[in-house]
């Protein structure tokens, strides 16, 4: 029976590991931060009716949804967890953009779970209230690295598209060009400084193994 080896990306992962932490830090302490120094219900304008650092708390998930569904949202939210988790460690992607914005969605995850497991509730601080007919949630930074995360690897996976495409075009204008060189090269010798070395030797080994009676299909 062969075994099945995995692919493991140290680099990819060691800058997962790193954005992260980064990300559950900043957040925490963050969080400590208003939890400190704030009421809860407090309002301090940074800008005024524009940005302000309001303290509250939230049952539910991102932005106040799904308040009243709190276990089945942690049960997601940990089974999202160990899958991105998995990701980073077993996708083998040379790509640091995709890296960074997984572990931004996974720290992002980690961030507010931990709110859940010792508070039973997410700390929410940062009020955009510039447009309140607009937006009216309250949010934080764990809920800001997890939808800048989401808009990278959009991003990341747009930019794959487009390099794929963009190589399978590239793939076809070499073999349109093969062929032109390889036809060339047994009509008229003219025409054979266009074509490669390694093209004029396929060429050659083509000429030399077809049979006299072979027809082209």
């Amino acid at each position: 029976m062969k075994k099945i080896k995995i692919a493991i990306n140290k680099k990819g992962t060691a800058i997962a590991l790193f954005v992260t932490l980064f990300t559950v830090i900043i957040d925490y302490i963050s969080k400590i931060i208003v939890m400190k120094n704030m009421d809860l219900g407090q309002s301090i304008p940074l800008i005024k009716n524009i940005l302000h650092i309001t303290y509250i708390t939230n049952p539910g998930a991102a932005f106040g949804s799904l308040s009243d569904a709190r276990w089945l949202f942690m049960t997601a939210s940990v089974i999202m967890i160990f899958a991105l988790l998995a990701l980073i460690i077993f996708w083998d992607d040379n790509s640091t953009l995709f890296y960074i914005s997984v572990s931004m969605i996974l720290g992002g995850g980690i961030g507010n779970m931990i709110d859940r497991i010792f508070y039973g509730e997410v700390v929410d601080f940062i009020d955009f209230c510039a447009f309140p007919k607009l937006w009216s949630w309250i949010f934080n930074l764990a809920d800001t690295f997890v939808c800048v995360g989401v808009g990278l690897l959009i991003l990341y996976y747009i930019l794959a598209e487009v390099r794929n495409a963009k190589n399978g075009k590239e793939k076809i204008e070499n073999g349109e060009q093969n062929t032109l060189c390889t036809e060339e090269y047994i009509n008229s010798e003219k025409n054979t400084d266009e074509c490669t070395e390694d093209d004029l030797k396929k060429t050659v080994s083509k000429t030399i193994k077809k049979e006299p009676g072979d027809t082209e299909k």
